[in-house]
């Protein structure tokens, strides 16, 4: 199996907040093929899911955040954003 660098988006969120696509392009560019993120600035999850598959960039994982009156996950993007893993 080959590795496939991932990257926290998290960690380029003040970038990410300027130029989300020239960020992404980047980061892709650097040849990371997997991201991890907590935020769309502002994209639908289909927008953001069709940006990273056309840099050829999957989304295995999301932040979700938790609802402290019941425990309960609140998954604020859908499904459609996740890609499978690329090895």
């Amino acid at each position: 199996r080959r590795f496939a660098p991932g990257f926290e988006l998290y960690s380029a969120r003040t970038l990410l907040a300027k130029d989300f696509d020239g960020t992404l392009e980047a980061l892709a560019k650097l040849g990371y093929r997997e991201v991890e993120g907590s935020d769309l600035f502002g994209r639908t999850p289909a927008e953001a899911q069709r940006r990273f598959a056309s840099l050829g960039l999957a989304a295995p994982a999301w932040h979700c955040f938790l609802d402290p009156e019941n425990g309960a996950a609140l998954v604020h993007h859908p499904p459609a954003i996740f890609q499978p893993c690329r090895l």
